[in-house]
């Protein structure tokens, strides 16, 4: 079993992912047929771990105990200098601000648009708290990050590990796409799945510029995930006007997240970031 797995670590990782968090997922939905996704937020939380438990399991297979200590010790790598820090918390906020300025996003009450942008800049903070309240960053950067995209660049350009990654990310979450209009904002499936795949392959490349630029901090990871989360959360926040159909609204951030991650690309391999 153990020479199963360690022949094939990429696949033996998604396999292991993807069985634990849909195992999860089936049960809770099976459980509560007729349950709104909010309403099943344990087994959300439970099956949101699947990277960490693969990963784990497949450090120790490599390295025993010594393999899980290095994956874990990675969540804890802070010392990097501060323009990593504000480059990796702050691009995505202000290209998102940018963006929505330039396409007329306005709030529904006029005196609260300085407001609404203001939220969007200060995102990070609430990224921040987001990093333990909320389901996706602990539960998955530890495997995604922590794992799969070391081992995916072992053997894999980066051009092909961003777009491979990007995909099993999107299709790790094809069940609740399917089973909950919600989870897809109401956005046709087909649509949905399209600019679902476009944006985790560019939030993928982004992530994987940010891994690099801080020596493969998992936390930073964790922090950019919850920032994302937020702004996702904030761009269909009722404060918004809604001038946009949710398609289109999708398709603009889909758009953000393109050009930072170009942008991100542009500034690593350009080196105008220097290590120290």
């Amino acid at each position: 079993m153990k020479s199963t797995l360690n022949s094939n670590k990429i696949i033996s990782f998604i396999g292991i992912t993807y069985t634990f968090s849909w195992a999860v997922w089936f049960t809770g939905m099976t459980l509560n047929s007729e349950a709104k996704i909010e309403d099943l937020g344990v087994y959300l939380l439970i099956g949101s771990f699947g990277p960490t438990v693969a990963a784990t399991i497949m450090s120790y297979l490599e390295h025993g105990f010594k393999g899980i200590k290095q994956l874990f010790a990675s969540v804890f790598r802070f010392k990097f200098h501060v323009k990593y820090w504000l480059v990796s918390l702050f691009m995505l906020p202000v290209i998102w601000s940018i963006v929505f300025f330039l396409f007329g996003k306005e709030a529904v009450e006029p005196d609260l648009t300085g407001l609404a942008y203001i939220t969007i800049l200060i995102a990070p903070i609430n990224g921040f708290m987001g990093i333990f309240a909320g389901i996706g960053p602990i539960g998955e950067e530890i495997g995604w990050r922590g794992y799969l995209l070391r081992k995916m660049l072992e053997k894999l350009s980066l051009l092909k590990t961003n777009f491979l990654l990007g995909l099993v990310w999107a299709f790790w979450h094809l069940p609740l796409i399917i089973k909950f209009p919600e989870f897809r904002s109401g956005i046709d499936i087909g649509i949905y799945l399209v600019l679902y795949t476009i944006m985790a392959v560019a939030i993928t490349s982004f992530m994987t510029n940010v891994w690099k630029w801080t020596s493969g901090s998992i936390f930073i990871a964790m922090w950019v995930h919850s920032l994302i989360n937020d702004l996702l959360a904030y761009s269909e926040n009722t404060i918004w006007l809604s001038n946009y159909s949710k398609t289109t609204l999708f398709m603009i951030i889909c758009f953000i997240l393109v050009i930072a991650s170009a942008l991100s690309f542009f500034i690593f391999t350009n080196k105008k970031i220097e290590s120290d």
